[in-house]
């Protein structure tokens, strides 16, 4: 009985360590595959110009992951392998040619083994050698494929916006993009049922005018909501004034938020509106932000500016501010509106020089 249950725990450990060699061995073949499939990508995408750099930058991390794992596989069973050699070594060299003689059975028998289990253990390290080689060269490719773009890019010279031969093309450019905003919308909305647009309805009204009165009356709801706060509490007046200066940018911020939806749902925008109605939040955000930095930094009480300058000075400073960034958020709607069409260099940077010009005269 003893023996019949020690052979069911032996085939019992037996069958455990053959399902896990043998998973271990999938678990390896699909990495392998997996690199393969990788390299195989890489090579194409190098091999064809119109690669864009954000896949090769994409190809390029995942090879340097495989690289790093074929550097550490290099080094596998290295001791190993080297006190093999040494016996190897301590053999010394193997009779060669006809005349030479044979060396003793016990000698050949041993030199036989030991290059064996040399071999054995070798052609894992020498596989990872190859691969470690193979992406360290795509990588290197890669590399140089970006390298060489970045330097064309910046030695290459972008059209005048001074020269009037651009002004036309760039005018009617521009004219054509935003006209196009109304043409993309008669199409898009054409599409829609009257039930579909009546069921967003509520949500349109409601997002709208919430928004509108957030946007117009959030900086005075703050400035009440604190005031109201603070009468139970009189100490900390720099904290309130703190919190009022942060409200006054959430509730304008989330009016923005509001119009965006209520916009992106009515169905009245095209491609290009939707991109703009998108666009709010984020312009919204830049907006604020400069202010709210703007009124920290330039403070109109002395006592919360953080530059001790005269008191012009910092009024100038904060209409200067507002001033680029009102330059800056029409410059990059312009820029989401006309990048539809994909415009010429040129086009690009006449449409784009006088906002340049414009915040420099403000910088200065």
């Amino acid at each position: 009985m003893i023996s019949h249950i020690k052979a069911v725990l032996a085939g019992l450990v037996l069958a455990l360590l053959l399902a896990v060699g043998v998973s271990a061995q999938t678990e390896a073949t699909q990495e392998i595959d997996l690199w393969n499939n990788v390299a195989t990508r890489a090579e194409a995408a190098v091999a064809e110009p119109q690669s864009t750099d954000t896949v090769l930058e994409t190809l390029r991390s995942r090879i340097t992951t495989f690289r790093a794992q074929f550097d550490s596989a290099r080094g596998t069973n290295s001791d190993r392998i080297a006190a093999l050699r040494d016996q190897l070594a301590a053999l010394g060299p193997a009779p060669e040619g006809k005349d030479a003689e044979p060396e003793a059975p016990e000698v050949a028998k041993t030199r036989s083994e030991i290059n064996q289990q040399l071999n054995t253990l070798l052609a894992p390290v020498q596989m990872a050698e190859r691969d470690y080689l193979r992406a360290d060269g795509l990588i290197r490719e890669i590399d140089k494929i970006i390298r060489d773009r970045q330097t064309a890019k910046l030695l290459s010279s972008t059209p005048s916006p001074l020269n009037p031969a651009h002004w036309a093309p760039a005018l009617k450019a521009l004219t054509k993009a935003f006209g196009a905003m109304w043409v993309d919308r008669g199409k898009d909305s054409a599409t829609r049922t009257f039930a579909e647009f009546r069921d967003k309805l509520p949500i349109v009204i409601f997002s709208g005018l919430f928004g509108l009165l957030l946007l117009f009356r959030g900086r005075l709801w703050a400035a009440k909501i604190v005031g109201t706060l603070r009468q139970h509490q009189a100490r900390g007046l720099g904290i309130w004034r703190f919190i009022i200066s942060l409200l006054r940018i959430l509730f304008p911020l989330a009016g923005l938020l509001l119009l965006s939806i209520a916009a992106s749902q009515s169905g009245y925008l095209g491609v290009r509106g939707m991109e703009v109605a998108q666009l709010l939040p984020v312009l919204g955000l830049v907006v604020f932000g400069f202010r709210w930095v703007s009124e920290r930094v330039f403070a109109r009480d002395d006592e919360e500016a953080l530059l001790l300058l005269p008191d012009g000075q910092r009024k100038r400073a904060r209409l200067l501010v507002n001033a680029i960034t009102i330059i800056m958020i029409i410059s990059i709607i312009t820029d989401a509106v006309v990048n539809f069409d994909d415009p010429s260099a040129a086009t690009r940077a006449v449409i784009e020089f006088p906002f340049t010009l414009l915040i420099s005269l403000a910088l200065y």
